[in-house]
């Protein structure tokens, strides 16, 4: 891939905090990838209430990420 593309990809990634702050063991999260290297990963914070998600949804306590 040309260095001057960058890519945002959606993914899972793990919560590394889960059994200490009792949160989700996964992040339903974003990753920026630039010259085939991640570059900042985004963890999604509101997530909707939908009945196709857990009831009442969930709202990661995410420390000092950027709004995407």
């Amino acid at each position: 891939m040309p260095s001057e593309i960058a890519v945002l990809v959606g993914t899972v990634t793990f919560n590394s905090q889960a059994s200490n702050t009792g949160e989700k063991l996964l992040f339903n999260s974003a990753v920026l990838l630039t010259n085939g290297k991640i570059k900042q990963i985004f963890h999604k914070q509101l997530l909707p209430t939908y009945d196709v998600f857990d009831k009442g949804g969930q709202n990661l306590n995410v420390d000092k990420q950027p709004l995407i």
